[in-house]
């Protein structure tokens, strides 16, 4: 996400604890330099006035980025020109994961697979800011996108714990700095520094988890010096739940810092260089004072009569945590088709795709596949049980579909195959979608509040064109008044709108024609000048 630089830097981690995935979900970090902004740091919350839901890793522009897990490009707009809207989500094969790895340029195509540690593109140019923003969420990312909470930042007064209960995760959580592939090196040039090996602990604590003898809560962290290391990364957790205490880059062998009393504490260190950062150290444990709390002395009796004792007050019963979406059961596909190829042959070019309802699911992720040429030709997600579609008359073709909710995606269906005779009528090439694709806004505003503030007081609101639309409709809202306004149909993709002084609006628009209209678009948030 969009900040500056910086050489030091306070880290603020959550962590999910280890315990809750198992090691095989083991991910990699795309790229191997130092995290500048870390999961939910205090100082990104500062600067930028929202909460960071990934971590920041600096690098260099044209450096290779590597893919975290293996997976299926679910989206790729990494061509978009804002470079702060530039990003692609990978989906983990055989888990309910989406990575986001945002700022940076890649080829790949919706659909491609990738395995961990291909390179799936290279970092973007950005005027002395550039980095490679990650993000991992347990479920369906962009059903979370809604204006407010985006791919990397979430409203500033969103818990920590809220985040990672909407499915928001530390990417670092199980992550390893990510080696990369030796590329031939240009003759005459400098070979690149190794890597440093990991630096030796000094104190506090000691090897064995067992002995861990109390100290303050004010603690030095110190080590050993390794050799080409330029800086150093230092981490502690609680030894039992693996939860993050404390963390910091520094280019000194030795840091401050407050723990919290009475935990048991584990703590590493890795030592970094341009050309990467060492695996971790081996580790210390310590535990700070106030882990065993000691029963207070019991009174030993007195002349005085002792009163009859208060009854307690009843604790109330803890309220029961919210129960955990879970993922939808596969929908039942009602047609055309049948389970073996060729299929049933259609006799007219556009053709009604047909599924059932499934209780919990908000969206269904439907995919359609020309066999001739074996390209996925249609893959969005929808919100109704149906879809038309336009068939090349001669065609072959495969369609499935699963059901979705933010807690991930069921099994797709089994595949129903069908045809379309050559002597169809209609055509019109390749599948369309019988509903525009949703527009997408260019100007004025920001995705996240206040947003934008505008020097005068009309905004031109404009947006991109969409093929096959035949009108457009906006809806602003003024969030003071808390009242839609609804404009449209309109022919042109822009509209001049009249602001009040001192307000603030959020906008978005959808583009239609005689089938119907499209999902609205990504909201953008703006301020009329006071």
């Amino acid at each position: 996400m969009l900040r500056k630089k910086v050489l030091l830097v306070l880290v603020s981690l959550a962590l999910v604890p280890l315990a809750a995935f198992a090691q095989s979900n083991g991910w990699i970090r795309p790229s191997s330099g130092v995290v500048s902004h870390p999961f939910y740091g205090e100082r990104y919350a500062k600067e930028e006035g929202v909460q960071h839901v990934g971590v920041d890793i600096d690098a260099a522009a044209g450096d290779s980025v590597f893919a975290p897990a293996s997976g299926t490009l679910l989206t790729n707009v990494t061509a978009r020109s804002d470079i702060n809207e530039a990003y692609l989500i990978i989906r983990q094969e055989g888990t309910q994961f989406q990575h986001v790895v945002a700022h940076i340029s890649s080829d790949l195509r919706v659909g491609a697979r990738v395995r961990q540690g291909d390179v799936i593109g290279t970092v973007r140019a950005w005027s002395g800011n550039e980095h490679v923003h990650w993000g991992v969420f347990r479920g369906n990312m962009s059903a979370t996108f809604d204006g407010v909470w985006g791919f990397g930042r979430v409203p500033l007064n969103v818990s920590k714990a809220d985040a990672m209960a909407r499915g928001w995760m530390d990417p670092l959580a199980l992550s390893q700095v990510v080696q990369p592939r030796p590329q031939p090196r240009p003759p005459g040039s400098t070979p690149p520094m190794a890597i440093p090996v990991p630096p030796r602990l000094q104190s506090p604590g000691f090897p064995n988890s067992t002995r861990m003898e109390p100290i303050r809560s004010r603690v030095q962290f110190s080590w050993m010096p390794s050799t080409g290391a330029t800086g150093y990364e230092v981490e502690a957790r609680d030894a039992q739940s693996k939860e993050f205490l404390f963390g910091q880059s520094t280019s000194n062998t030795r840091v401050w810092t407050n723990l919290p009393a009475g935990r048991s504490v584990e703590w590493v260190a890795r030592a970094c260089n341009p050309s990467g950062c060492s695996s971790d150290s081996r580790p210390l444990y310590f535990s700070t004072q106030g882990a065993i709390q000691t029963p207070a002395p019991t009174p030993g009796p007195t002349a005085s009569p002792t009163p009859a004792p208060r009854p307690s007050p009843r604790p109330s019963p803890p309220r029961p945590a919210p129960p955990l979406a879970s993922i939808p059961a596969t929908p039942a596909t009602a047609g055309p088709g049948s389970a073996r190829e060729p299929g049933p042959a259609q006799s007219a070019t556009r053709v009604t795709l047909e599924w059932s309802a499934v209780s919990g699911a908000t969206e269904y992720d439907l995919g359609v596949r020309d066999l001739t040429t074996n390209r996925l030709v249609f893959d969005r997600r929808i919100s109704a049980t149906a879809q038309r579609v336009t068939i090349e008359p001669g065609g072959r073709y495969r369609w499935n579909v699963a059901a979705c909710n933010p807690a991930g995606c069921s099994r797709f269906t089994t595949p129903l195959y069908f045809t379309v005779s050559a002597g169809s009528p209609g055509g019109g090439g390749a599948i369309t979608n019988a509903v525009p694709d949703i527009p997408r806004t260019t100007s004025p505003g920001r995705s996240t509040e206040p947003g934008q503030r505008l020097s005068i007081d009309s905004a031109t609101l404009q947006w991109g064109d969409v093929r096959g639309a035949t009108h457009y409709e906006v809806e602003i809202r003024d969030l003071a008044a808390k009242r839609n306004i609804s404009i449209g149909p309109l022919k042109q993709r822009f509209h001049i709108f009249k602001m009040k002084k001192g307000s603030s609006y959020r906008w978005s628009v959808r583009a239609c024609n005689a089938t119907g209209c499209s999902a609205w678009s990504d909201r953008l948030y703006f301020i009329s000048p006071s």
